[in-house]
């Protein structure tokens, strides 16, 4: 095997090793015992210091993981310093730092052997390339990376590099990646045994630690019961460790992983060459599809060349359509000598890694592919890479960040593909990314005679807007066609037949819910907002400002305190406060930050309404928690003013007379039974089918998505708990607020496909473009959009025999039956538009683009006239709470024309930051956490 001296010493190397276990650290150490043992990593621990042994070991062991994560000494001397602690504690036989679960699957003397493993590193030196790339291969397999993770580590030129990158890529949440790693090694070890023989006998014997009769004679009832090992066992293993020390010889590691051997022998499977990729590295000229005639009739408008839009039912294989035309488009090109360069845009991360895989599983490799999106570290570097591929799958701000503007960072612009094809095409509108690329696509074609590229859309449904007939819906359709620039609607009418048959429709059933309006909890929760109400009324009165009076005046609180209506009414309010905050001679006004107080207070009760008739109590009082949780931080310090701790006390107030309320809500106890009816054993019987269903619940918050997805994973019903249930929300709220990142969307996405997880409660990011063919049971909980949403979200059901069932409240209802009718409505002025000629069409497009156009000139003619009377001037920005937290203007810079951020670093004194589970990328910015006043 290659070796490399002294390569556990680099800090560099250390660093990621230790950042790679992060989770398993939260996860598996007790950090107390370690923290005393240790000064240097006590010293650290502020939390420790503060309180002792009162701190939970949750806070501890995060706070620890926090430091060793961003520690920048040129050593890395607190990873060094936890090595040495994890092999003192190993060495002795105590394990009271590590928390192993009770059911069995990990024993801690495993785990603290794994752990020493990992931390001394000498791993990376003792593989050769093969032998590595073997491992990233396993660990891409055993989902632990992702593969575009694995295929990025093995373009690595040697086998450090190759392991140093699976270590980086480890996903978020995946504490037990360790014991596959170390099973790894272990196999690759034995492999190579035979020949090591030789090399082992030569080598020179480490000192061994006296170890005392008492030690073992303690140690003994431990080994017994926790491991199952024997003394002679034990004592064996304890003689074979590397003597106490921080730094480990390479002999030790050789001893070491003999221990390893024997000890963990019940622990280790065999290691077999069956993970071995089978993937075809040729050319693979001829790709078969296998296309049904149907969806041979979908593409031949964009293999004849012309615009189109592609419009056929989810599940009919539209990507399958595209990935037919897109090859046969390079193939044409190619064989014409002519530029060749197709761009596939898809409107968020899960979708263009799900696109992406797609065409790279058909197309002939010779072709080149990436996938971009605001989270690679190269999205505003597409320019420097395009001219390298043929197809790039990216997220339509990508694109659009590097062909508009007076000078576009692509030449040419647009003129630069040959090919669009744009996925749920029916967001081509305004306000939206889709539209502003098309807008500049237009504008070329107005003034220019340069080759643009075909555009192909592909959709399901084409919003009507507020269309109240057919025709009035077939004018907003050919809007559609207008914006994207097509002359045609594919759609399937000779074939239909045949596309009816393949298909699924789900089966639609509506089940009414009931509100929970006049019971103890709702009443309290009403009580305190129209008290809040009040308070903010007077506080108005006494700030004397005309917006604010005029906006209480013409707009009172509406009387449903638990609509949507009630929470943008608050934020109107909320709003028109802060514009009198920024004011420098208001900066001080106590009425003005209390009624921002209040603001917050009523929107979190707002919400807290709508949970309560969808959860259990608890789980609302949770939720309160957690948006208070700050307020109860700067009570704790003596921070509050006299106000907040007033309103602050309304919660605790609430939160002591209610948590023992039992927990009954009938709403999600129908809800659950719709699960269990679909998903799980019905009567003691299961059906082979059964096993592999899976389900969607979509509802409209990511409030309400966490609590239902707790309440279900916490239920007291053990076939609940064991579905496998996790959120699935967008990536534009951080995590504190229960968004996800890119990385964790890409996770759930695999778990749900491969079915560790059978059940995602997801917000409307799921609505559109998943492909899991086994999702049988689609649920809508209380939650309808428009006529477009209720085809989408029906056609997540994609498997023969799913359901499409709605649980909503009477006004639900009745947005649903609308959007029935509206759906069916759609369908026909598409069939309609369908049927109109090319040239029909083309009229009505060069009617609605010179329409388009005109608007377009406008717009920038006004912002460029609200421009020039910009005002360079001074100002400063405070904390709507605190008053005190202050930003300077001069300080603030934009970074990737969208970001605005602080560039000075004393404003990090006046704030103390909550850091995020993971990093999130997002083009040239990395988000670390929230700061939030002290």
């Amino acid at each position: 095997m290659a070796e490399m001296k002294n390569l556990v010493l680099d800090p560099q190397y250390l660093k990621i090793i230790a950042k790679s276990l992060s989770d398993t650290f939260v996860e598996y150490l007790s950090p107390q015992p370690i923290l005393n043992l240790s000064p240097l990593l006590k010293s650290q621990s502020k939390l420790f210091i503060e309180t002792g042994i009162a701190t939970g070991d949750a806070e501890l062991i995060e706070e620890l993981v926090h430091c060793l994560t961003e520690d920048e000494s040129e050593g890395a001397e607190l990873i060094v310093e936890l090595r040495k602690v994890l092999h003192d504690l190993h060495h002795v036989l105590d394990y009271k730092h590590l928390n192993c679960q009770p059911d069995g699957s990990h024993e801690t003397c495993y785990v603290s052997s794994v752990l020493i493993c990992l931390m001394d590193g000498s791993f990376l030196s003792q593989l050769s390339q093969q032998e590595a790339c073997k491992i990233c291969s396993i660990m891409c397999e055993k989902k632990f990376i992702s593969e575009k993770s694995s295929e990025m580590a093995l373009k690595k030129n040697n086998a450090i590099e190759i392991c140093l990158e699976v270590l980086k890529s480890i996903r978020q949440r995946k504490p037990d990646w360790p014991f596959e790693f170390v099973k790894c090694l272990k196999s690759i070890h034995t492999v190579h045994s035979d020949n090591d023989q030789v090399r082992a006998k030569s080598l020179t014997l480490v000192q061994k630690p006296a170890i005392s009769s008492q030690t073992v004679e303690g140690a003994h009832e431990k080994i017994e019961k926790e491991s199952n090992y024997s003394l002679a066992e034990a004592a064996n293993f304890l003689e074979t460790c590397p003597p106490l020390s921080s730094k480990f010889s390479e002999d030790d590691s050789e001893k070491y992983f003999a221990a390893l051997k024997r000890e963990e022998q019940k622990h280790m499977t065999d290691f077999s060459d069956e993970s071995d990729s089978d993937d075809d590295d040729s050319e693979n000229e001829m790709v078969d599809l296998g296309l049904r005639q149907y969806q041979e009739e979908l593409a031949q408008d964009a293999l004849a060349g012309k615009n189109t839009i592609i419009c056929a039912p989810t599940g009919s294989g539209k990507t399958r359509v595209a990935t037919h035309v897109i090859l046969e488009h390079l193939k044409k090109r190619e064989g014409a000598n002519l530029k060749k360069k197709v761009a596939f845009l898809a409107r968020t991360v899960p979708l263009v890694m799900q696109q992406f895989k797609s065409l790279k599983r058909y197309l002939p490799n010779k072709y080149l592919m990436e996938n971009v999106t605001g989270d690679s570290e190269y999205s505003m570097n597409l320019h420097k890479l395009l001219d390298h591929y043929d197809v790039v799958v990216m997220t339509p701000r990508i694109l659009e960040n590097h062909v508009t503007g007076e000078d576009p960072l692509i030449p040419g612009g647009l003129a630069a593909f040959s090919l669009l094809v744009f996925d749920e095409c029916h967001h081509t509108r305004k306000g939206e990314a889709y539209n502003s690329l098309m807008l500049s696509y237009l504008h070329t074609k107005m003034k220019s005679s340069v080759d643009l590229p075909q555009v192909v859309g592909l959709t399901a449904s084409i919003g009507v807007e507020k269309a109240k007939n057919v025709p009035e819906a077939e004018v907003n359709i050919l809007k559609i066609c207008s914006n994207l620039d097509a002359v045609c609607i594919s759609m399937v009418k000779k074939y239909e037949k045949e596309m009816e048959e393949l298909v699924p429709v789900p089966k639609e059933e509506i089940q009414m819910l009931k509100e929970r309006d006049h019971d103890e909890c709702s009443e309290k929760i009403v009580k305190i907002i129209k008290d809040l109400e009040q308070r903010a009324l007077q506080l108005i009165k006494e700030v004397k400002h005309e917006d604010l009076e005029k906006l209480m005046k013409n707009s009172p609180f509406p009387q449903d305190k638990k609509s949507q209506k009630y929470g943008q009414r608050v934020v109107m309010m909320e709003k028109k406060a802060m514009a009198i905050a920024r004011q420098p001679q208001k900066e001080t006004n106590t009425s003005i930050h209390s009624i921002l107080v209040i603001a917050y207070h009523l929107k979190a009760y707002n919400v807290a309404l709508d949970l309560y008739d969808l959860v259990q109590w608890r789980d609302v009082l949770d939720f309160l928690k957690k948006r208070f949780n700050h307020f109860c931080e700067r009570k704790a310090k003596g921070g509050l003013t006299r106000a907040e701790d007033t309103f602050y006390s309304f919660f605790k107030e609430l939160e002591q007379q209610q948590r023992t309320k039992k927990n009954n809500n009938r709403n999600l106890k129908d809800l659950k039974k719709v699960i269990k009816r679909n998903l799980l054993q019905e009567e003691g019987t299961q059906s082979e089918s059964r096993k592999i269903s899976k389900g969607i619940i979509f509802v409209r918050t990511r409030f309400l998505a966490h609590a239902l997805a707790s309440s279900i994973e916490n239920s007291s019903d053990g076939l609940l708990r064991g579905l496998g249930t996790s959120v699935f929300t967008g990536t534009e709220a951080p995590e504190s607020e229960g968004g996800m990142t890119s990385a964790q969307q890409e996770e759930i996405i695999d778990q749900f496909m491969n079915g560790s997880l059978r059940l995602l409660v997801a917000t409307s990011v799921a609505e559109e473009g998943l492909d899991i063919p086994e999702c049988n049971l689609v649920i809508k909980y209380n939650h309808v959009g428009n006529e477009v949403t209720t085809v989408q979200m029906r056609g997540r059901s994609r498997r023969t025999g799913g359901k499409s069932v709605l649980l909503g409240f009477d006004n639900i209802y009745k947005k649903e039956l609308i959007n029935q009718y509206d759906a069916k409505m759609m369908k026909d002025a598409i069939r309609n538009v369908s049927s109109m000629t090319e040239d029909e069409i083309r009229r009505a497009n060069e009617k609605n683009q010179a329409e388009i156009l005109k608007n377009d000139e406008i717009d920038k003619l006004v912002k460029r006239n609200e421009k020039s009377h910009l005002i360079d001037k001074d100002f400063k920005m405070v904390c709507k709470f605190c008053r005190q937290v202050v930003i300077q203007g001069k300080d603030v810079k934009l970074i990737d024309d969208s970001h605005h951020v602080v560039v000075n670093r004393e404003f990090m004194n006046q704030v103390q930051m909550k850091r995020n589970k993971s990093l999130h990328v997002t083009g040239q910015m990395a988000t670390y956490g929230s700061g939030i006043c002290r």
